[in-house]
């Protein structure tokens, strides 16, 4: 007996551009808010709030790549685009945040050239000198439903580095000269440990690096981003030049609401 043999119709499904990726090149302003909590319910709760992106931290919360995973799933179709920061600048870490379907990343603690390049070979297939290996069928090519996925994924995932110290400041020249970074970030609390004034990121000295980080920036032409719990300071800073700004937190606002609501009962440092 013979059976004949019936071909499968895939669903096939069309490549989506990267539109951060376009905003940020664009030069628009773009506001944003760091997300640690790991709680889908937050990620609900500030999905609509009208935020341009949302940084999902992996290097300083318990978020894993599955969790992850679940929380693009709560920004999908939202005006947020999800950001992640991985925990360390490693291959096989970005690789499997590829392979989920994360299309930006903020990579921490990029000291120089040698490190952008890292990060950015990371995120790119062998075939144009990456180190990202293939998956044939993962989430971010729709199980390989998008057929073009491998023709278009290289150019279309951001890289953000973190500067994070005087010495990286110092090498931003270098670090925007490798082909593939997007933009360039600065850390103001690692910054303040950096130049031993730990925490106090509003001292002068640390301002100070942070307006030369800016002007390096604008010199080469890259946009740069930074997080600052201070909304006088963000206006100030995306009036310096700045790109990209978050100024609060998902934890912060918690905090700042429940200390709010304890205050007016009387109950802050009871």
């Amino acid at each position: 007996m013979h059976l004949e043999r019936k071909e499968i119709n895939m669903n096939t499904k069309n490549f989506v551009a990267n539109s951060f990726k376009s905003q940020l090149q664009g030069g628009e302003k773009l506001h944003g808010i760091w997300f640690s909590s790991c709680s889908e319910i937050i990620a609900d709760v500030i999905r609509d709030s009208g935020f341009d992106w949302v940084l999902i931290d992996m290097e300083h919360s318990i978020n894993t790549t599955e969790k992850v995973a679940s929380l693009l799933r709560c920004f999908r179709d939202s005006d947020a685009t999800p950001i992640i920061r991985p925990p360390v600048n490693e291959p096989v870490e970005i690789k499997r945040l590829l392979d989920i379907g994360v299309k930006n990343f903020l990579i921490p603690i990029v000291e120089n050239a040698s490190d952008a390049e890292r990060a950015v070979q990371s995120t790119k297939y062998k075939g144009v000198g990456g180190l990202r290996g293939v998956s044939l069928g993962q989430s971010a090519n729709r199980f390989g439903r998008i057929k073009n996925y491998f023709e278009q994924a290289n150019d279309d995932i951001t890289v953000i580095v973190q500067v994070e110290s005087r010495n990286a400041i110092s090498n931003i020249k270098n670090i925007a000269s490798v082909p593939g970074v997007d933009g360039i970030f600065v850390g103001p609390a690692d910054l303040s440990d950096d130049m031993g004034l730990t925490g106090n990121t509003f001292d002068d000295a640390v301002q100070g690096q942070i307006s030369l980080m800016i002007d390096l920036c604008k010199r080469v032409g890259k946009p740069a981003g930074t997080l600052i719990f201070n909304e006088d300071y963000a206006k100030r800073y995306y009036a310096d030049g700045f790109s990209f700004i978050a100024c609060s937190s998902d934890l912060s606002l918690l905090r700042n609401a429940a200390d709010a609501q304890a205050s007016a009962f009387g109950l802050v440092n009871k």
